[in-house]
């Protein structure tokens, strides 16, 4: 969850936007890196404020024993395993290799984790 609301990040960005504020000064006030401020204004002249939503995205367990099947059996990388399944945090993939066969044993998407069988 993020720690600022939409309404939050469109008033930094008007703010910047308006020459109110420079991104340090936004920074400082809300008590976060100006870079978050500039990735605020650059989402939101790119995408308008739509670019300022949070977007998750839920994988059934399904998709994640996929995801697990496939690095299983290709040998793929966590970043070539997000690339082939379209997940856009390739960090999102966590792989931890167990045994002598060197085969994924455990995949954990943040607090979920499935063990292979």
């Amino acid at each position: 969850m993020s720690k600022f609301s939409e309404e939050d990040k469109l008033l930094a960005v008007h703010s910047y936007l308006e020459g109110q504020e420079s991104y340090r000064s936004i920074g400082k006030r809300m008590g976060i890196d100006h870079k978050s401020v500039v990735k605020w204004v650059a989402l939101y002249q790119a995408q308008g404020e739509e670019g300022l939503v949070e977007k998750y995205t839920k994988y059934s367990i399904e998709f994640k024993m996929d995801v697990l099947n496939y690095l299983n059996d290709t040998g793929a990388s966590h970043l070539e395993a997000a690339a082939y399944f379209h997940i856009l945090s390739p960090s999102a993939i966590r792989v931890k290799v167990v045994g002598a066969n060197e085969k994924v044993s455990l995949v954990s998407w943040g607090s979920w984790k499935c063990c292979a069988e």
